[in-house]
């Protein structure tokens, strides 16, 4: 495991989000992680969090996780991300974009807090948002 605060948030986001590589990715993570969603108000347990990837990973065929920037202050990892996919239900490409705050303990992560673009993805979803990430698939 590294001692590199923002390399263990790119691998846990490699290997869970990107991957779906739960056994691996949940060495990652502290005794009592805790994960705090600012958009939806859920706050969960590791076993929670991994669910939600999954769910998430079943609505979005091919969803990847593009980390834009890390800052690493001690023990916490603030990530700017950007998240693509395609919505299975639509057909639609959508780009989300979001923030994160990880604290980490013994070099694990120990607890999340996330804000994201749930907004952005509705109007991306519906069909209003204009923009040029709003388009069918070829």
């Amino acid at each position: 495991m590294s001692s590199d605060p923002a390399a263990v948030i790119r691998q846990s986001v490699d290997l869970t989000w990107n991957g779906g590589d739960f056994a691996t990715g949940a060495t990652l993570f502290a005794p009592g992680f805790q994960h705090h969603d600012l958009v939806t108000h859920r706050e969960t347990d590791l076993g929670g969090y991994f669910e939600s990837i999954r769910d998430q990973r079943g609505v979005f065929p091919g969803i990847h996780f593009e980390i834009n920037e890390c800052v690493v202050d001690a023990d916490r990892v603030a990530t700017r991300w950007t998240v693509m996919g395609v919505h299975a239900e639509s057909g639609r490409t959508v780009t989300v974009a979001g923030m994160s705050i990880d604290r980490l303990v013994s070099g694990k992560i120990a607890e999340n807090w996330t804000v994201w673009d749930r907004h952005g993805l509705r109007e991306q979803l519906a069909g209003n948002s204009g923009s040029a990430l709003d388009t069918e698939p070829a």
